[in-house]
């Protein structure tokens, strides 16, 4: 990704990336109404062998933009992970005992597999 290339630390390599997720409602709410694009950020997310980065995605072109913030890796972990059919749900659970849901499409499955797998699958209860 070559909008987190500057921001890596010397020696830091990405592990695992996913191109776009969403936040906010499940996306099939876009079918009762189109007002969710107000509550809706695009992200992008890389994983590297020290952080976890979130990258800013425009909402017109869904490029990446900036990096807006990361997180150690040690800090985060996968509360509930549900593979995409179409759209799937990955939430996090970051720092400050902060939830994140994000919704992941299915174009991005492997690479959310990824992320889990690289992150620590949830624990099944």
């Amino acid at each position: 990704m070559e909008v987190v290339g500057p921001q890596l630390e010397p020696g830091e390599q990405v592990v695992v990336g996913i191109g776009q997720v969403q936040t906010g409602p499940t996306p099939w709410m876009f079918i009762l109404t189109y007002l969710i694009i107000f509550w809706i950020k695009y992200w992008g997310i890389a994983v590297t062998d020290r952080r976890l980065i979130f990258v800013r995605c425009s909402k017109l072109t869904g490029g990446l933009r900036e990096v807006d913030h990361s997180i150690p890796r040690a800090s985060v972990r996968v509360i509930e992970y549900k593979r995409p059919g179409v759209w799937g749900k990955l939430v996090l659970d970051i720092a400050d005992g902060e939830a994140v849901r994000l919704n992941v499409h299915r174009i991005h499955r492997d690479d959310a597999d990824g992320v889990v797998q690289l992150l620590g699958a949830p624990a099944v209860a």
